[in-house]
């Protein structure tokens, strides 16, 4: 059990939820779970998305846990998600942690895909590319849009 938790435990009593929000790997949450679990306290993996904005205004929730501590906790989880597509109980301990490591598999590859494709247009091949506009381009209508783009955007403008 980590630090935290056992800090944690005297506090706690049966039937109380803990919620991990943040990116632990999915098996050390199972462990986690059971270990609580043993003492009647629930606990809830889940993988948080939606980067700085998302922490201050509204997030994306992808929670695991056991299905009486979920229904404690998500009321809340429900009002804090940016809308109702942006939580999902994906079931058992650890899988809200297991697709949130699958999900930030994505977003690094992405990432390095715009990466990739901005060394590419910076090189130029001879044109005198705007790159503001054509990423402004890409977040209108584009297969590839989306935030991330919209991000790039926002950060070659600044």
């Amino acid at each position: 059990m980590i630090p935290v938790l056992k800090e944690m435990l005297p506090y706690l009593e049966r039937g109380d939820v803990v919620m991990d929000g943040g990116n632990s790997f999915y098996t050390n949450s199972i462990k986690r779970e059971k270990e609580l679990f043993d003492k009647g306290i629930y606990f809830l993996d889940c993988g948080t998305s939606g980067g700085l904005e998302g922490a201050r205004y509204d997030a994306c929730f992808i929670v695991g846990g056991r299905a009486e501590g979920i229904k404690i906790a998500e009321h809340i989880l429900k009002t804090l998600a940016v809308n109702e597509d942006g939580y999902v109980c994906t079931g058992q301990p650890g899988s809200g942690h297991f697709v949130k490591l699958v999900h930030n598999g994505i977003e690094f590859g992405m990432l390095q895909s715009i990466g990739e494709g901005v060394y590419l247009l910076l090189q130029g091949n001879g044109f005198n590319l705007d790159l503001v506009q054509i990423f402004k381009n890409w977040s209108n209508g584009s297969v590839t849009r989306g935030w991330l783009v919209e991000l790039m955007e926002k950060g070659l403008r600044e």
